[in-house]
């Protein structure tokens, strides 16, 4: 875990906040640790509620993703396609989209 995902959980414990991340492995073993499933998010989490309040809709992501594809950087395109893939399904898992 890094300093400032260390950091990000530490705060989310003491002031009983939730905390939201893409990373996986230890932090997230730390984070279902320290705050159990209610206060853990993982990012697609965070963007599903995020279009669920109207604060932002998939296509703007989707649009966000192809002006990253025209910079030619690969390792975000693929970070970035993930997670609108995966906050995609999750919106089509639950009958909205």
């Amino acid at each position: 875990m890094a300093d400032g995902e260390a950091a990000c959980l530490a705060v989310a414990s003491h002031r009983g906040w939730a905390f939201a991340t893409y990373e996986r492995g230890r932090t997230k073993q730390e984070a279902l640790r320290l705050l159990g499933r209610n206060r853990y998010l993982q990012t697609p989490q965070l963007l599903e509620a995020a279009i669920r309040e109207g604060v932002i809709a998939l296509e703007e992501l989707e649009a966000a993703l192809a002006m990253v594809t025209s910079a030619d950087n690969s390792w975000l395109v693929t970070h970035l396609g993930r997670l609108i893939e995966e906050t995609g399904e999750l919106l089509g898992s639950k009958g909205q989209k």
